[in-house]
C-alpha cells in the first residue's frame, strides 16, 4: 500500500488527503542539504580540537521532544521528507517533518525538528491563519508508544 493510499483509505477524509499531499509537495521542493547528518559528522571528525568537535554537535537539528515546556516564538517552518527509517513499513507516517525556525524569549534564535502529526497540523494552520510569528510551547505526555507532543499557543498578557 502506498503512502497516498494510506491517507485516504484509513481516514477517508478529503481534507486530510489534500493536506498530506500539499505537505509532501512542499517537501519535494525543499532543499535538504542544511541538515545533512554526513556533513555534520564530517565537520566533527575534521575539527582541529576536541573542544571544537564537541561544540559542532550543536549544529545538528534539535528535536522538539527536547524543548517541551519552554515558551518560544515560532517564526516559520520548512517541510522536509522524512528518512526512510521513519516511513518504510509504517502506515501511519506522514512521510514529512518540519524544521521550525524559532527564538527563545531572550531573542536567541534556534531551529528544531518535529514530526508529530498533530503538531504539524497546528503549525500548518498557524501559517494558514497568519498566526506566525507567535508564541508557543510544546508539551509532552508519556504514552505506551512514546512521548505524545502537543503544540499550544501561549497567551500574551497585555499590561495596562
Amino acid at each position: 500500500m502506498s503512502r497516498s493510499d494510506v491517507s485516504t483509505t484509513q481516514r477517508n477524509l478529503p481534507e486530510f488527503s489534500q493536506w498530506v499531499g500539499a505537505m509532501r509537495l512542499e517537501a519535494d521542493v525543499a532543499d535538504n542539504e542544511d541538515f545533512d547528518p554526513a556533513t555534520i559528522l564530517q565537520a566533527i571528525l575534521s575539527a582541529g580540537t576536541f573542544e571544537e568537535a564537541v561544540e559542532l554537535q550543536s549544529s545538528s537539528l534539535l528535536s522538539g521532544k527536547n524543548i517541551t515546556n519552554r515558551v518560544h516564538t515560532i517564526y516559520s517552518f520548512e517541510v522536509r521528507q522524512s528518512d526512510s527509517k521513519y516511513t518504510d513499513g509504517k502506515d501511519r507516517s506522514l512521510g514529512v517533518y518540519f524544521i521550525v525556525h524559532a527564538a527563545w524569549e531572550d531573542g536567541t534564535q534556534f531551529t528544531y525538528g518535529v514530526g508529530a502529526a498533530n503538531v504539524l497540523a497546528i503549525l500548518w494552520q498557524a501559517r494558514q491563519f497568519d498566526r506566525l510569528p507567535g508564541k508557543f510551547q510544546l508539551t509532552g505526555r508519556d504514552t505506551d508508544a512514546g512521548t505524545l507532543l502537543s503544540l499550544m499557543p501561549v497567551k500574551v498578557s497585555v499590561k495596562a
